[in-house]
């Protein structure tokens, strides 16, 4: 989840942001713990990224 709240500090609104979240994604899903709920509320609990960026996350 740290990667996701750092990857996201700018909204994943570039593309090496939203490359790297990709990928720290696809290693929760290899790992069988992407959860999308449980996901999108740890890196909101974190309040480092902003609503925008939670929408574009959870495409």
């Amino acid at each position: 989840m740290q990667g996701l709240k750092l990857y996201g500090n700018n909204g994943y609104t570039n593309e090496w942001d939203r490359t790297n979240a990709g990928r720290v994604l696809s290693d929760l899903r290899d790992e069988g713990l992407l959860d999308k709920e449980l996901v999108l509320g740890a890196v909101a609990a974190t309040g480092a990224v902003s609503h925008e960026g939670l929408k574009r996350l959870g495409r």
